[in-house]
């Protein structure tokens, strides 16, 4: 049944449902009847011509632009007594539609009865007004649209279907006012009401059969992320399923599913609906174009749109939410280029699903061209423009569905081409495994090898510590000999120089009898002789000396130079002696220095003997030392000998003055020199000191090294212990 026989009309204004019992003569006109009849015939000659009901054969009849006149209430308070007196002006050539607008449009136009009482379906074919409220000049009122309950439609359909009743022949004036925050449009249809039913039983279906399509392919999609848990198709499944909420939000059909009773929602469906499906459509083209891979700068833009376009979603809850409706058509319009761009160079990089993207969007960007052009009035709506959305996306569907089929034999293609892979990956992990066993093989042994290097290091780094320890407690030694060395030449020194201080008074003394000592200067004169070559051969003993003392730390050689030298003072001494006793009263005062010589000369041997004990173990090193005393002692001899002559000369001489007085020049000249050699051996002792200080100094630093070196090795030990159980391990796990 119809739903508009069971509920019967409403009037505007009434609280309840009235059902109209129509007059069948004049008599029955109530006076407001007689008021819009006046009102037809006053201003009839202002209004457009009248539209005729559909005759016999007809289903409907449209009413056209120029039937129609408007009139724009910016204040959207006019109420319908107050705008039968506006100046309407007429709309033909201009189209039904108005477009985006924020005023309240008026419509004005007349239907003409047949020939008989009929009843009629008025269909106002746009589903997007927000208040559709209709007048009839007979008193038939009707105020739908979505801001209102569900309950306000009289015909339970997607667009605004109203029943009216016209009596034979009459003229009726039908007055629509419509808002909207979506465009306004006028697609007035006039039906017999089997054939509207059944029209919409046809549509129905078709529109059954395309939501149902699409929803197979949503769950399919869905199913697909469910088992390969790949997002693209769950970002794709998101898109479908905004994109059916879109566009049953532009076909009305959503206010049928239960949004129709929840008003503020419906009428903010279309742009809910545009920025679900923009979000959706962003993440998929970012997960199934890729194009962060060759188009890093698109994909950056892409995500810029996708905050604006999550901005767009609190933007379509406000109340005046045709900002919201204008800012998604213009991100539409924006992003379409970079939609197609990005698919145009994933395909120039080789992306065969990007062709597939680029062509099925090609044929939705047909259909949303065509769709928005409807929405200005730029074109007229009609079933083509109604359904070239639905059109598009179908076939976009259908693309995107080949294109996701692709991928999938591509994702094959990849499983394949990476199952080779894997089986050249696995033949070469066999072949470096056997490398591997090998290697661990060889770092077992090498970690063993290494492990005995490091215990011969650890014990040559003992053994160096120890020696290290054992030359600096010798050399610790040696250092306080040549310590005392240098003292005893310090005061050998101070007794050279009290020592020459006597001979020059022995010589005061000489020249007292020089006179009764001219018997003894031919003896003297033999003595200088033998002297000279004393003097010469001290002098290559000197060299000795000096290159002991060069060659460095070859303190026994000096000991023994100074013994010598002590034992020649000595005999100096014994002949001074000799010479003074011959000399008699005159040689007492030289006698006398010669004792104190001698005694000096003894104390000097006393400490060579001292110091020649305590450096007697480092004697055995120095072989050339040995070899010059050896030399030295022959000379002594010879000189011994010579001495002798000297003796039996000076005693022939009778104690010769004059000779003595040679005899104190040469001892003089020898006390100076055993002066200046004293100093230098305590000079070259205070250097041999500094030296083995140093030495000292250093031989403890390689005895740290040596420890630092032995604790190394240790350390490197218990990592060729670590790496040799590794590489056994190693082999343990390959063998495995």
């Amino acid at each position: 049944m119809l739903r508009w026989q069971e509920k019967g009309f409403s009037s505007k204004g009434s609280g309840t449902k009235q059902v109209a019992e129509f007059p069948h003569s004049m008599s029955a006109l109530n006076p407001r009847t007689a008021y819009y009849a006046i009102f037809l015939l006053i201003s009839s000659p202002v209004l457009a011509g009248p539209v005729l009901v559909p005759g016999a054969g007809e289903d409907s009849r449209i009413v056209q632009d120029s039937d129609m006149d408007y009139w724009l209430d910016p204040s959207k308070q006019v109420s319908y007594e107050n705008v039968q007196g506006r100046s309407f002006s007429p709309r033909n050539g201009q189209g039904t539609g108005f477009g985006l607008t924020r005023e309240a449009v008026w419509i004005r136009f007349t239907l003409r009865a047949g020939d008989a009482d009929s009843r009629w379906l008025l269909q106002f074919g746009h589903p997007l007004y927000d208040e559709l409220d209709v007048y009839l000049s007979n008193g038939q009122s009707f105020s739908t649209g979505r801001g209102r309950s569900l309950d306000s439609r009289p015909v339970e359909h997607s667009t605004f279907v109203l029943p009216v009743r016209l009596q034979a022949g009459e003229t009726v004036v039908v007055y629509a006012r419509a808002t909207s925050g979506d465009s306004i449009k006028f697609p007035v249809q006039i039906w017999e009401p089997e054939a509207f039913y059944r029209n919409t039983a046809q549509l129905r279906l078709v529109t059954g059969l395309y939501y149902g399509g699409i929803l197979i392919i949503f769950f399919y999609n869905l199913l697909l992320y469910i088992s390969l848990r790949d997002r693209v198709y769950l970002s794709y499944s998101a898109y479908l399923i905004s994109i059916l909420f879109f566009m049953a939000s532009e076909m009305g059909l959503i206010n049928l599913a239960g949004l129709g009773y929840i008003p503020y929602l419906a009428e903010r469906s279309v742009p809910l609906g545009m920025s679900l499906s923009l979000i959706f459509l962003g993440s998929f083209i970012l997960e199934f174009l890729g194009p962060r891979k060759y188009a890093p700068g698109l994909h950056k833009t892409i995500l810029v749109y996708s905050a604006l376009f999550l901005l767009l979603l609190p933007l379509s809850l406000i109340p005046d939410y045709i900002f919201a409706v204008i800012a998604g058509m213009i991100l539409v319009v924006t992003f379409i280029p970079v939609l197609f761009i990005t698919a145009w160079k994933g395909t120039r990089a080789g992306f065969r699903p990007a062709r597939v993207f680029l062509i099925s969007w090609s044929g939705m960007l047909i259909g949303v061209l065509i769709f928005a052009a409807s929405v200005p009035g730029w074109i007229p709506t009609n079933i083509v423009t109604r359904m070239a959305i639905p059109a598009g996306l179908v076939f976009q569907v259908v693309l995107l569905s080949l294109g996701l089929a692709d991928r999938i034999r591509e994702l094959n293609a990849d499983l394949k081409k990476e199952r080779e892979d894997l089986e050249q990956q696995k033949t070469n992990l066999q072949t470096a495994l056997a490398e591997a066993t090998s290697t661990a093989s060889e770092l077992h042994e090498l970690a063993t090898e290494q492990n005995d290097l490091v215990e011969q290091l650890s014990g040559m780094s003992s053994d160096q510590a120890a020696a290290s320890e054992e030359v600096a407690a010798s050399i610790e030694g040696l250092t306080d000999v040549t310590a005392r060395i240098h003292r005893s030449m310090e005061g050998q020194a101070s007794a050279g120089q009290e020592m020459q201080g006597r001979v020059g008074e022995l010589r005061s003394a000489h020249e007292a009898v020089i006179q009764t000592s001219e018997q003894s200067n031919q003896s003297v004169e033999n003595m200088k002789g033998v002297f000279s070559d004393v003097s010469n051969h001290l002098k290559m003993l000197q060299n000795q000396i000096a290159e002991i003392e060069r060659g460095g730390r070859s303190i026994a050689d000096l000991v023994k130079v100074i013994g010598e030298i002590t034992e020649k003072v000595n005999m100096l001494s014994l002949n001074a002696s000799i010479e003074a006793a011959r000399a008699g009263e005159y040689g007492r005062g030289f006698e006398v220095v010669a004792d104190e010589v001698g005694k000096l000369a003894e104390q000097t041997s006393g400490r060579s003997r001292e110091i020649s004990a305590r450096v007697e173990q480092i004697q055995k090193s120095i072989l050339g030392g040995a070899r010059s005393a050896d030399t030295t002692v022959q000379f002594v001899e010879r000189l011994a000998q010579d001495i002798q002559k000297v003796q039996q000369s000076l005693s022939e001489m009778g104690g010769s003055v004059q000779e003595q007085n040679k005899v104190v020049d040469v001892l003089e000249k020898h006390t100076i020199q055993l002066n200046q050699k004293s100093r230098e051996i305590a000079v070259e002792a205070s250097e041999q000191l500094a030296s083995m200080q140093e030495g000292r100094a250093t031989i403890r630093r390689i005895s740290d090294m040596a420890a630092s070196l032995n604790e190394a090795n240790q350390k490197l030990g218990a990592i060729s212990e670590r790496l040799r159980t590794g590489a056994e391990n190693l082999a343990a796990r390959i063998r495995n």
